[in-house]
């Protein structure tokens, strides 16, 4: 989890468009061995999908996953949100985990954000709702300062008496007639405070963790063409 974020944060101070070209370019190319390279889109059940870098076989589409490979191994892993336990979340994707080795991760983050954001127009992808290592804490907020991506503000599932750094406060909703958008805010409360401010100044409700993230176009995917396959 530390590489790949490490990794993505590096990229999105430098400018994420051109270093993700180049992250494209990488894999069409091959790497080193001129394989035929691209990233296998994995199906486990209805609420969980993987996203990670293979070997495949233009002719046939059978596939090897690169584990072994210096350059390429990596994986994402995200879920579909649970509403018991969760909250409806709108309906959205939440990382599950992730891994990266040799600097090819922010290109799963970028397939996996339009992925989700293709397969529920109404929702998108999120962080972790408990924990959230300071590495990913930080690219949420690269993500939020984004301006290709979009952000829809999330509301609290879990609202009442809360006790915030020693002091026992009202933790409420944003909009309580909207149930769609509750979900889950833990960690945003735990770390940022309990306090509700609408404006988005201050409070869990200022963190980039407390928000879902989508796009309107898949220009990734529509990039990697037939390097894209979905098992």
């Amino acid at each position: 989890m530390k590489l790949i974020m490490e990794n993505w944060k590096k990229y999105l101070e430098e400018g994420i468009h051109p270093k993700i070209q180049d992250q494209i370019d990488k894999l069409l190319r091959g790497g080193m061995m001129k394989k035929h390279l691209g990233i296998v889109i994995t199906h486990e059940g209805e609420n969980s999908v993987g996203f990670q870098y293979a070997e495949i076989n233009p002719e046939t589409g059978n596939f090897t996953f690169l584990k072994k490979d210096p350059i390429f191994p990596g994986v994402i892993k995200i879920r579909k949100a649970n509403k018991e336990s969760d909250g409806p979340c709108y309906d959205g994707w939440i990382i599950a985990s992730s891994y990266s080795r040799g600097g090819m991760g922010p290109l799963l983050y970028e397939v996996a954000i339009e992925w989700a954001s293709r397969n529920n127009p109404e929702g998108g992808l999120m962080p972790d709702r408990r924990t959230v290592s300071p590495d990913a804490i930080a690219v949420w907020e690269k993500f939020n300062k984004r301006t290709d991506i979009k952000i829809r503000q999330l509301d609290t599932n879990h609202p009442g008496d809360q006790i915030s750094r020693g002091e026992k406060v009202k933790h409420l909703q944003l909009t309580a007639d909207k149930p769609e958008d509750d979900c889950a805010q833990w960690m945003p409360a735990g770390k940022y405070g309990y306090e509700t401010d609408p404006e988005g100044k201050t409070g869990w409700v200022s963190s980039a963790l407390s928000k879902i993230y989508y796009k309107d176009t898949t220009e990734i995917i529509n990039a990697l063409g037939d390097r894209l396959i979905e098992a």
